[in-house]
């Protein structure tokens, strides 16, 4: 008999516990006999609660930061053109007024396509480089109302991410953490589940099981072993192992 090992969930962030989890259900429902599909129920219904916790504010959230991104990234592109359209102005006042303005508005590249933390960045540089222009300037070069359009955008965007942030540590705290304990007991649950059916059944399938477990396990906590000697600049010392937050 191969007994399924002992191994704690405590030090898993919950993006690495559902990456384990959905390979143990994976390992589980390969294996066991038809006849005792449903012993993963349990645990397979956990793990669907847990992921969908976890995904559905968090996606929420990006959608709307993508939106908002766009917005932003559109603001920036209505001054570029309409700059580069009046510095060739009918009017000579305008033509002035944009030149000043273009003139500062290229001393940053265009930072649409970059990552984010980047071209936030960069955007808010830019606003405060243009904010010292005076406004009749600006107004004669007919780009105040979509510089002031830009700055609302790029403060919406800022702002949705840092609720974002906040939303994450509430779920990390809050509903996620109730799921991850229902999520952890069925995992229990199913391994003595299992390690009992290799001594009542007749079937290889279950030390099968076993084998297939003890392997991810001890992948795991090679892994886990490897980051906390890393954590330690190559010392490995006792305690808890903590990942990376995600």
């Amino acid at each position: 008999m191969k007994k399924i090992k002992s191994f704690s969930l405590v030090s898993f962030t919950n993006h690495a516990l559902v990456s384990f989890s959905a390979e143990v259900e994976s390992h589980v429902k390969a294996s066991l006999p038809i006849e005792n599909a449903a012993l993963c129920d349990d645990f397979s219904a956990s793990l669907k609660a847990f992921k969908n916790i976890l995904a559905s504010s968090v996606e929420t959230f990006n959608e709307a930061i993508l939106e908002a991104d766009k917005k932003a990234d559109g603001a920036w592109s209505a001054i570029n053109t309409l700059l580069n359209l009046n510095v060739n102005h009918y009017d000579a006042a305008v033509c002035e007024a944009a030149r000043t303005v273009l003139d500062v508005f290229d001393n940053i590249p265009n930072p649409t396509r970059l990552p984010y933390a980047e071209e936030y960045a960069r955007l808010e540089s830019l606003l405060t480089q243009l904010s010292a222009i005076p406004a009749e300037t600006l107004k004669i070069a007919m780009v105040d109302g979509w510089l002031n359009e830009l700055h609302r955008r790029v403060n919406a965007f800022n702002e949705l991410r840092k609720t974002k942030t906040q939303t994450r540590a509430e779920i990390e705290t809050g509903a996620s953490k109730k799921a991850r304990q229902v999520l952890t007991d069925a995992y229990r649950d199913l391994v003595d589940t299992l390690n009992a059916m290799q001594i009542i059944s007749k079937s290889e399938n279950f030390e099968r099981i076993a084998q297939h477990l003890n392997e991810l396990i001890e992948v795991n906590r090679a892994a886990m072993k490897a980051k906390k000697t890393a954590k330690k600049g190559g010392k490995e010392t006792e305690g808890t192992f903590v990942k990376d937050e995600e």
